[in-house]
């Protein structure tokens, strides 16, 4: 009995390593001061793997790769930040070659979670998160695959909301005053005259917004209450075999992890979603 659960432990843990790798290639790490979200496709050359960003503010190629400086005058912070470049450049080389298998060496619909250093041209990915795939039912919990498939489609909404936050984006330019300088683009990437571009814009922005902020406010509800009939999940899986039961909540897993990364990517959105509404405001009161 005991070699039985021995394995199955082993199982959901293997099973578990597979269904989580997709989501990630790197450790998640918590939001914190400097870290960038960019998104766009990951590509191979001579010079490494990097990001070819789509993003209007963090345009061009970004090489994946240790930032931190090795000659701050500090030893103890030298080495740190040495520590901290290896560890980087031992996982990139895992992505240099999950990149250099994809087909025409390309892989899009990527999201480098990260943070810019000295290295121009460089970024430091904390976490780099590829698109949710439509999952496939197991027929080992109906609940759970029902579930899931409910999860995916709250996907398949952030990305549709993502789209709709493009109307308005903005990046703090250097400036030598006491006033923050920022430049804003539409979501063709062409940059609006400020006040005059953004007002003449105002009306289709604000709309746009306002559709924004009702679809992510709807997701955070739908996103909260999908995983309420856990326990009916559980129970459906706990009724089948031990090889199926390290499937089953393998998938549940799965299920918790997608719920996470959508929430996070929903709240985001609502944070952005309000900046951009506080800044129209500004605009009309000019």
């Amino acid at each position: 009995m005991k070699s039985k659960q021995i394995i199955m432990k082993v199982i959901v843990s293997f099973m578990l390593i597979l269904i989580c790798a997709p989501l990630s290639l790197f450790a998640q790490d918590e939001d914190a001061a400097g870290i960038v979200f960019i998104e766009g496709s990951l590509k191979v050359d001579d010079g490494g793997v990097y990001l070819e960003s789509s993003d209007c503010v963090y345009r061009g190629k970004y090489y994946l790769g240790g930032v931190l400086s090795e000659d701050t005058g500090d030893k103890k912070i030298n080495k740190t930040n040495k520590k901290a470049n290896k560890k980087a450049a031992k996982a990139i080389k895992k992505t240099i070659k999950k990149v250099s298998k994809a087909d025409n060496q390309t892989l899009a619909n990527q999201e480098i979670k990260g943070f810019f250093g000295e290295r121009e041209g460089f970024i430091s990915p904390k976490k780099v998160t590829g698109p949710m795939f439509e999952p496939v039912a197991t027929g080992l919990s109906p609940a759970c695959d029902v579930t899931l498939l409910a999860i995916y489609a709250l996907y398949v909404e952030t990305q549709r909301i993502k789209g709709l936050c493009r109307v308005l984006t903005y990046e703090a330019l250097p400036s030598d005053g006491l006033d923050e300088n920022l430049a804003f683009y539409n979501k063709d990437c062409k940059r609006l005259d400020y006040p005059d571009g953004l007002k003449a814009q105002s009306s289709e922005i604000k709309s746009v917004l306002r559709q924004a902020n009702t679809a992510v406010a709807a997701n955070l509800v739908a996103i909260g209450l999908v995983l309420a009939n856990k326990g009916q999940i559980e129970k459906e899986i706990k009724g089948a075999s031990p090889l199926q039961q390290a499937a089953g909540f393998a998938s549940l897993a799965q299920a918790v992890a997608f719920q996470g990364r959508i929430l996070q990517d929903n709240k985001r959105l609502q944070d952005r979603i309000k900046e951009a509404e506080g800044i129209m405001e500004m605009v009309d009161k000019l």
